[in-house]
C-alpha cells in the first residue's frame, strides 16, 4: 500500500485543501509533519482559503494569545490570493466588544479580503461591533451568501442590533450579488435587503430572536425578488404605531411575484396573520406553500385554519384545474403532479395523543359550513384522498359539508390506517370504525340525486376504499350488500354509475366479499376490483 507522501503534489493538496478543525490555529501545525507538507502549505493559496472557511474565534482558555491569533489570521487571508473565500467568524463577547472600541479584532483582519469575499457567516455572541457594522457597509462586490445568527445562549434583548441600523436602507454598491441570506429575526431590517436577494432564510430559536415589527418584515419582501423564503419560528409579533401605511400599501405592491417556494413554521396566531399577506400579496399560483403549526388549537370554530389560509390552499390559481387533495395528519393539495400546498404540525406536536386525532380530515373542513359571515365556497378538486387513523367516526353530515364543497370530484379515495397493538381496555377493532365510516359514506352517496344544486356528486367516476380490515364473513356479507344497494339507489336518483369501484382488503379477502363482482347488477358499477 502507497503512502499518503507518495501521493502526486496535486491530490495531495486537495486532501489538505479539505482539513477542518474545530481550532483552526492548529492547521498551521500541519506543516511541521515533513517537508512535502511543509512545501504545500507554503504555497497553496487554495489550502489557506480553506483554513480562512473554518470558523474562527477566540478561545476562552489562554492556549493562544489574542495578538498571535489576529497574525496568523492576517497571515491566512494574505496566502489565500487570489481564491475567493468563504470565511466564518464568531464575533465573542469577551474579545469583540464596545470595550475594545477602536482595537483590531478578526473582522478588521478579514478587511483585505473584501473584493475575494463570496461567502461569509457570522455568529454574534455578544454586542456587534463598530468594525462589524463598517465591514457590511463597505463594497462586497463578490459576496453572494451571507449569515448573520445570534448565538443560542443570548435571551436577552440587549444585544440587538440598533433600530436606526436595521431600519437603514442598503445602498446598491453594498450588497451588489448577494443572493442567499441566512439571519436571526431580530437581526433582519432593510439594511440587509439587497436587491438581487434570491434566497432568505429567517431563524429565531426564542421570543427575542423574532423579527421586530410586520411592517419593517413587510419592507424587506418588498425590496428583494425573492424566489425562496423560509421562517422558522421567527415571525413578527408586533405592529409599530407608525406602520399602518406601509401594510395598508401591502395589497398594491405586487411582491412576491417570482416566489416559488415559501416554507412557514411558526405558532398558529402568527402562521395565520402571515397568510393574511401572503393572500394579499397575491401569492402566484405555481409557489409551493409549506405550514408546520407548532401549536395546536382544537376549538370547533376552526381559529387555526382560517379564510385567508383556506384560500391559499383550495382557491389559489386559475378556475378549473385539476387539484388532488391528501388528507391524514398533514394536508396536501396537488395541481397535476406538483404540489402546491401542504398543511402539517411539527412531528412533536403530531404525535402527542391528545393532538394527532383532532388533526384529522374534519379539522380542515369544519369551519367553512355555510354561515352568516362566510358562503360557502365551491372548491376545485377532482381527486380526494381521506385517510383515517383509529378511533375516528364521522357523521353523515360531515361528508355533506366536505363532499358538498366539491362538485367536479371524479375520485374519491378512503384509506383507513392500522391501530395501535395492543388495543386499549374498551377500545373497538379497527373493523368496527372502518364499517361505521364506509357505510355512512355510502348512505350518502345513496341519498345524492342528481338534480341537486351542490353535493350531487354527478361526476363521480371512480371510488377506492383501501385497508380494509374485516373480521369474519359477516362483515363482509353486510358490506358487500350495503354496497349493491346503496350504489343501486344513488343511479336510481339519476347519477350516472360508477366506472371503477376498487376495494383493498388487509389479510385474506371474505368469501362473501369476494363475490362482490358477481353481484353487482350491470348499469352501476362499470368494473369492481378486490384485492387483498
Amino acid at each position: 500500500m502507497a503512502s499518503i507522501t507518495s501521493l502526486p503534489i496535486e491530490i495531495l493538496d486537495g486532501i489538505l485543501s479539505g482539513t477542518t478543525a474545530g481550532e483552526p490555529w492548529r492547521l498551521y501545525q500541519l506543516g511541521h509533519v515533513c517537508g512535502d507538507w511543509r512545501a504545500i502549505i507554503q504555497t497553496s493559496p487554495r489550502f489557506w482559503a480553506n483554513v480562512i472557511a473554518n470558523t474562527w474565534y477566540y478561545p476562552d482558555s489562554s492556549q493562544v494569545y489574542d495578538t498571535d491569533l489576529l497574525s496568523m489570521y492576517h497571515d491566512a487571508v494574505r496566502r489565500s490570493a487570489p481564491y475567493l473565500l468563504s470565511a466564518s467568524l464568531k464575533l465573542s463577547k469577551d474579545h469583540d466588544s464596545p470595550t475594545r472600541a477602536g482595537r483590531p479584532d478578526l473582522m478588521t483582519a478579514l478587511e483585505p479580503s473584501r473584493p475575494r469575499l463570496s461567502s461569509l457567516s457570522i455568529l454574534l455572541d455578544g454586542w456587534p461591533t463598530d468594525s462589524f457594522y463598517d465591514f457590511l457597509r463597505s463594497s462586497l462586490s463578490v459576496l453572494e451568501e451571507l449569515a448573520i445568527l445570534g448565538a443560542i445562549s443570548l435571551n436577552s434583548g440587549h444585544h440587538e442590533i440598533p433600530w436606526s441600523q436595521l431600519n437603514r436602507h442598503c445602498a446598491p454598491t453594498e450588497l451588489p450579488r448577494l443572493q442567499m441570506l441566512r439571519v436571526s429575526g431580530n437581526f433582519l431590517g432593510t439594511w440587509l435587503a439587497a436587491p438581487s436577494l434570491a434566497h432568505l432564510h429567517i431563524i429565531g430559536t426564542n421570543p427575542a430572536r423574532r423579527v421586530c415589527s410586520w411592517g419593517l418584515f413587510l419592507q424587506v419582501l418588498e425590496r428583494c425578488p425573492l424566489r425562496t423564503l423560509e421562517i422558522v419560528d421567527a415571525l413578527p409579533m408586533n405592529v409599530k404605531p407608525y406602520e399602518d401605511e406601509l401594510l395598508r400599501r401591502w395589497p398594491k405592491a405586487r411582491t412576491l411575484q417570482a416566489l416559488k417556494s415559501c416554507t412557514v413554521q411558526d405558532t398558529a396566531n402568527s402562521v395565520i396573520t402571515f397568510s393574511m399577506f401572503l393572500d394579499a400579496a397575491p401569492l402566484p399560483p405555481d409557489t409551493r406553500l409549506e405550514i408546520a403549526f407548532t401549536t395546536f388549537n382544537s376549538s370547533p370554530t376552526g381559529e387555526l385554519f382560517s379564510d385567508t389560509l383556506f384560500s391559499l390552499t383550495f382557491c389559489r390559481g386559475r378556475s378549473h384545474v385539476a387539484r388532488r387533495v391528501e388528507i391524514d395528519k398533514s394536508l396536501r393539495v396537488y395541481v397535476g403532479d406538483k404540489k402546491q400546498t401542504e398543511i402539517k404540525l411539527v412531528p412533536e406536536i403530531a404525535n402527542a395523543p391528545l393532538v394527532a386525532q383532532p388533526f384529522g380530515p374534519q379539522f380542515f373542513f369544519m369551519p367553512f359550513n355555510c354561515t352568516e359571515n362566510r358562503p360557502t365556497v365551491d372548491l376545485e378538486v377532482t381527486e380526494l384522498l381521506l385517510v383515517f387513523g383509529h378511533e375516528l367516526t364521522v357523521q353523515k353530515g360531515w361528508w355533506d359539508a366536505v363532499l358538498g364543497r366539491m362538485p367536479y370530484l371524479l375520485r374519491l379515495n378512503l384509506g383507513f390506517l392500522n391501530p395501535p397493538a395492543p388495543l386499549r381496555p374498551g377500545q373497538q377493532p379497527l373493523s368496527y370504525e372502518q364499517y361505521l365510516i364506509t357505510g355512512i359514506l355510502l348512505d350518502y352517496l345513496s341519498t345524492r340525486k342528481a338534480t341537486e344544486e351542490t353535493g350531487s356528486l354527478s361526476l363521480l367516476e371512480e371510488l377506492h376504499i383501501e385497508g380494509l380490515c374485516l373480521h369474519g364473513d359477516a362483515e363482509a356479507r353486510n358490506l358487500r350488500d350495503w354496497v349493491v344497494s346503496m350504489l343501486t339507489m344513488r343511479v336510481r336518483h339519476g347519477c350516472p354509475p360508477l366506472k371503477l369501484l376498487k376495494l383493498d382488503c388487509i389479510g385474506t379477502t371474505p368469501s362473501s366479499l369476494e363475490l362482490l363482482p358477481a353481484q353487482l347488477i350491470y348499469g352501476i358499477v362499470d368494473h369492481v376490483i378486490v384485492n387483498s
